[in-house]
């Protein structure tokens, strides 16, 4: 590890960073959104104070080296969020309000997701550059990214059911995506041999078309069981004949 700061890793790291953000503020939208709009400064809050803690815990790391314990809290942290957030955004599917369970899933989910991401995304952050400036700054954009475009999708979804659905839908792929790979890497260690993993492009992709097609489904859904209006009802203009009884 050095102190240099090259701006061409820099590039690549923080391009490595957005990518790992983007499937994880999925998650983070839906655990803001199964949150009643009264406590929707909760999962805000927790997913604020976890990845701030995320981020010094990894800073530790650099400085301490890879610690064992510190390595399975973080990777505990990371699937219990997931799990959270995963039955939150079933509960989000089945219910049309959301109650109690759906926020403390949530909060916690995002809390323990936030905590438990930038010590997943140290090693492929130090693969790509061993200059500790670009890792914690690639940190840090990917900590931005993902509250910035979690709340954005979470304000979408608030505003329209639909999206609110197809978030959810995209959060539970994102979520068996992501967990498979916290499996692999597990078994990769225990085993120290190579297992595949989904790559994050075309996790992007797949979480993306889950979004979409989420989104769509629930739009065809609404429009099928909106009640239809009462048939219209002829009336006669003043001065005009009435109509001829038949027969």
């Amino acid at each position: 590890m050095t102190a240099v700061f090259e701006p061409a890793e820099l590039l690549t790291a923080a391009l490595s960073a957005l990518f790992l953000a983007v499937p994880l503020a999925v998650v983070v939208a839906a655990g803001v959104l199964a949150v009643p709009r009264r406590m929707v400064s909760a999962p805000g809050l927790g997913i604020g104070i976890g990845l701030l803690a995320g981020v010094v815990l990894a800073a530790v790391s650099i400085v301490a080296g890879p610690l064992g314990l510190l390595r399975t809290g973080v990777s505990l942290a990371s699937v219990l969020g997931l799990l959270c957030v995963m039955a939150a955004a079933v509960l989000i599917v089945v219910r049309r309000e959301p109650a109690r369970p759906e926020a403390v899933l949530g909060t916690v989910g995002c809390a323990l997701v936030g905590l438990g991401e930038p010590g997943q995304a140290l090693p492929v952050l130090f693969g790509l550059s061993s200059s500790v400036l670009v890792v914690v700054t690639a940190l840090v954009m990917e900590a931005v990214v993902i509250a910035a475009l979690g709340g954005a999708l979470a304000g979408l979804g608030g505003r329209i059911r639909a999206v609110r659905w197809g978030v959810a839908v995209a959060a539970l792929v994102a979520g068996v995506l992501m967990l498979w790979g916290l499996l692999a890497a597990g078994l990769e260690r225990l085993l120290s041999t190579t297992v595949p993993a989904v790559p994050m492009l075309p996790m992007i992709i797949v979480v993306g078309a889950a979004l979409v097609a989420g989104t769509v489904a629930a739009v065809v859904l609404e429009a099928r069981s909106a009640p239809r209006g009462p048939a219209p009802v002829e009336r006669n203009e003043p001065g005009s004949t009435p109509p001829t009884p038949p027969g």
